[in-house]
């Protein structure tokens, strides 16, 4: 696994990408998912929004939470609201649209 460094105020630390999942409260769910994926003949279909069960917002969240932290005045606000205006009445545009 490949460490990176992170630099804090005081030094600079290795850790892993994977260390927060390393936490105690991760190990029985993570070793349920371990057998899960072992077993053969097995198939997993994960939609869009399965990440909304472990807290990430769906797109239109994000879309809101984009949008609401930029300041009303900057230019990057005006140019996605243009875009969001432009998609409106054909669907609710999101930062998927406003991205591609």
């Amino acid at each position: 696994m490949k460490n990176r460094k992170i630099n804090t105020h005081k030094e600079e630390t290795a850790i892993d990408d994977i260390a927060p999942l390393r936490h105690v409260k991760f190990a029985e769910p993570l070793e349920d998912v371990e057998k899960l994926f072992s077993q053969s003949r097995r198939a997993f279909m994960l939609g869009a929004g399965c990440g909304k069960y472990a807290g990430l917002p769906l797109m239109d969240e994000l879309t809101k939470n984009v949008l609401s932290s930029l300041p009303s005045g900057d230019k990057a606000h005006a140019v996605l609201e243009g875009i969001k205006e432009y998609f409106k009445g054909d669907h609710d545009c999101t930062i998927e649209d406003i991205m591609s």
